[in-house]
């Protein structure tokens, strides 16, 4: 995660009563644990600022048990 971002997150948390908050599990398994993963979308070569058709990596949480990535883990355009 990019350090601003993080410091930015930790920041939110540190002010929110953390038993307010609702866990979050994997849709698939009931899993409780996610590790940071990238997806990638394609940018065709029409659209490219480049010119050249490229790459962009989302970064995305993933169940650590079956790897699944719940739907409000993903913004709706990507999916």
């Amino acid at each position: 995660m990019e350090e601003a971002m993080k410091r930015k997150v930790e920041e939110v948390a540190s002010q929110v009563d953390i038993s307010q908050t609702t866990p979050v599990t994997c849709e698939k398994c009931d899993g409780k644990t996610f590790k940071q993963t990238l997806m990638l979308r394609k940018v065709s070569s029409i659209v490219s600022p480049t010119g050249q058709e490229m790459l962009i990596p989302v970064a995305v949480f993933a169940c650590e048990s079956c790897g699944h990535v719940n739907a409000e883990l993903v913004d709706a355009e990507l999916t």
